[in-house]
């Protein structure tokens, strides 16, 4: 289900892309993700926005979606939690269960695919916004690509402190 998740959050990048004039050559998925291959360029900052912003778009509506049948699924909401008020599923159904993580995980990937790392969805998106501002794609993609590094370079950083830290 989760890769079924990961699909659906493509086919809406792709979808949409269509809708905008631009061929969909492939969809590939990946344990953590996935990339519709496009056949070419958004041709304005609006149709840029449109599709990187289907995905996450996608994956909360799918968390919402998950939510909801978690709380169809659990019958006493009160035993979910225990003394402590935290989660306690051994007393929900496993299809709560499942509904549950399903929705927290396209929660997180959602979110995760906003942050403006160049070329995640919230890097087009920042890419689509600076491209707007400026009028000058290649200046817009310059500018997306040095934040994408930088983030990139932030979490290679927070790794090696993890790692170091042994946490």
């Amino acid at each position: 289900l989760f890769f079924v998740s990961l699909l659906i959050h493509e086919m809406a990048h792709s979808v949409v892309a269509q809708r905008c004039g631009i061929e969909i050559s492939a969809i590939t998925l990946f344990i953590f993700g996935g990339i519709a291959e496009m056949k070419g360029e958004p041709q304005s900052p609006r149709d840029e926005f449109l599709i990187a912003g289907a995905g996450p778009l996608a994956s909360f509506v799918l968390a919402f979606a998950f939510g909801i049948l978690f709380s169809l699924f659990v019958t006493d909401a009160q035993a979910l939690l225990n003394a402590e008020d935290t989660l306690n599923l051994a007393n929900v159904s496993a299809a709560a269960t499942i509904f549950m993580w399903l929705s927290s995980i396209n929660f997180m990937l959602a979110v995760f695919n906003l942050l403006p790392g160049f070329p995640m969805d919230g890097g087009r998106l920042f890419r689509a916004a600076l491209w707007w501002r400026t009028g000058d794609l290649v200046q817009a993609t310059q500018m997306a690509a040095r934040v994408g590094s930088g983030f990139g370079w932030l979490f290679i950083g927070l790794g090696a402190m993890q790692v170091i830290g042994g946490k």
